[in-house]
């Protein structure tokens, strides 16, 4: 299945007036800056970046199929090797995210376990952060239930993790909209200012596959 970089498009569309409800909190580190493109979603530049399986809700994503073994020998990714982008996809009813696409940026191959972790920035400064959950409405690893397994990066080989939020909060109402957010690969320290439109509210991440 084909996956379309178009740089990073988080939950894009209309923005949305919310009412309170969903909040944040943390403290700015100290992020490097991802340029990336910021398009609408929809806006794919293949009609096959994103299909669904057989099964799922209208907009859900494919399912992470299992990973081969990784050699343990294998070095972990470290800070400065990982870059990262993303694929808007369409949405699953009120559930709306992005395909994080994790590369390598140096060359090397590396192994990389488990999730990202992600902070949603609100126009207070505060980080709405991203519950760590092995699959959700818009994907995930095939097995619910399983630990996340390592998987492995090399030179034109990325893998991917699934963003989600939802686009109304508990009571019904619009779910306030972020105009960026931060991404840290799995293993490493580093952090990437990807700009985008987020949904505050129910915000998911799952492992990388």
């Amino acid at each position: 299945m084909k996956r379309t970089t178009v740089g990073v498009a988080m939950l894009a569309g209309a923005v949305l007036i919310g009412a309170t409800g969903c909040s944040g909190s943390g403290s700015p580190g100290t992020p490097t800056t991802s340029n990336n493109a910021v398009l609408p979603v929809g806006t794919l530049t293949s009609a096959d970046a994103i299909t669904p399986s057989i099964g799922d809700a209208p907009g859900a994503t494919s399912r992470t199929p299992a990973a081969a073994p990784v050699d343990p020998a294998t070095p972990v990714c470290a800070n400065g090797q990982i870059a990262v982008t993303g694929t808007a996809m369409p949405p699953n009813g009120t559930r709306s995210g992005v395909q994080l696409e994790f590369t390598s940026a140096t060359g090397v191959t590396c192994r990389m376990t488990g999730f990202p972790t992600v902070d949603v920035l609100t126009m207070f400064g505060q980080h709405v952060h991203a519950q760590k959950t092995n699959r959700g409405a818009m994907g995930g690893q095939s097995d619910p239930l399983a630990d996340p397994v390592a998987v492995l990066i090399k030179p034109g080989h990325p893998v991917h993790a699934v963003l989600e939020g939802s686009t109304l909060q508990n009571d019904g109402q619009p779910c306030p909209v972020s105009r960026s957010f931060l991404v840290s690969p799995p293993d490493t320290t580093d952090i990437r200012i990807l700009q985008g439109d987020a949904y505050q509210c129910d915000v998911q991440i799952h492992p990388v596959g």
